[in-house]
């Protein structure tokens, strides 16, 4: 027979915090609303456990605990809506009845798993929220009259929220992204009990989306004129360089201009016989008188070779 305060699987109590405690979803065992929405922060801990919290805590402030995976530590979430067990055909007053979406944050079983739980002193292990963020699924929610006292309602029915809670109004999904306290420091979780919440509304995922889409094509067009400017630049590059390889300068024009004259005054004689037409002999040129006389000069040397 085990003891009073251990329960199956060497489940053990404390003064402020109890060890191994099997957990179940509370879907199984009631169907009652208030226990099964899909936003609910109702938790049920083992009756013996409850007593126990209560007796440890200040009578005018709630109930907060802190729920863990066992083989977890990271994997912890914060309560102020804190009830004993109840007697079901699928649990026991030594339970613990956990809303499922809780059992998944926490990444243990529906069906039955074990947690940690320890008891949180106000002001100490749990702050006051002074400032809470929230994004909304879709934008329709702008257009509410009475959007600050719907998330008041809410948030205080609660006494006590985490970082990345999801809750549910009119059918609108809500993420809690930011929670600071007073001195706007970053918190993982905090109470909202009594307290003057400050609330911010981050941009809604559709807008968000809208945002991406616009943001990518506003990219891609600046990387596209980017490619084609870099195509333009590197075509009109080449076409400077054809040009500069075409520019003629001052000297280059001089230097045409004095071959050409050149040329004019080259005359290349060809022939046989009597001619004057020593090959690749190039001279001025002359007269017919001058060229009269070369040739008898050129007949007298023949008829003296004679």
């Amino acid at each position: 027979m085990i003891q009073s305060d251990e329960f199956e699987n060497e489940s053990k109590i404390y003064d402020r915090c109890g060890i191994n405690i099997r957990a179940i979803s509370v879907e199984f065992c009631t169907d009652e609303s208030r226990y099964n929405e899909p936003d609910s922060h109702f938790i049920q801990i083992p009756e013996k456990m409850f007593n126990k919290f209560l007796s440890k805590k200040d009578i005018s402030k709630p109930l907060y605990i802190g729920i863990r995976n066992t083989k977890d530590e990271s994997k912890c979430l914060y309560f102020g809506r804190v009830e004993p067990s109840i007697e079901t055909s699928n649990s026991s007053s030594n339970m613990c009845l956990l809303p499922g979406w809780v059992m998944d944050r926490l990444i243990i079983d529906r069906y039955g798993d074990y947690v940690d739980i320890v008891l949180l002193s106000d002001g100490i292990s749990i702050k006051t929220l002074d400032y809470i963020k929230i994004r909304g699924n879709v934008s329709s929610y702008v257009k509410w009259s009475n959007i600050k006292e719907k998330f008041e309602d809410k948030l205080s029915s609660y006494n006590c929220v985490n970082l990345n809670d999801v809750l549910y109004i009119d059918d609108i999904m809500f993420t809690i992204v930011e929670l600071k306290d007073i001195y706007g420091n970053n918190l993982l979780y905090g109470s909202t009990f009594q307290g003057e919440v400050k609330l911010d509304f981050d941009l809604p995922d559709d807008l968000r989306e809208k945002e991406k889409i616009e943001l990518k094509k506003l990219e891609d067009e600046r990387i596209r004129r980017t490619v084609e400017n870099k195509q333009k630049n590197g075509f009109d590059e080449k076409i400077e360089l054809k040009k500069r390889s075409n520019i003629m300068t001052f000297s280059d024009l001089e230097n045409l201009k004095d071959k050409k004259e050149e040329n004019k005054n080259i005359e290349y004689f060809k022939g046989t016989g009597n001619k004057l037409t020593d090959e690749n002999i190039v001279i001025k040129k002359i007269t017919r008188e001058e060229r009269a006389l070369l040739l008898e000069e050129r007949f007298k040397k023949m008829k003296e070779e004679k």
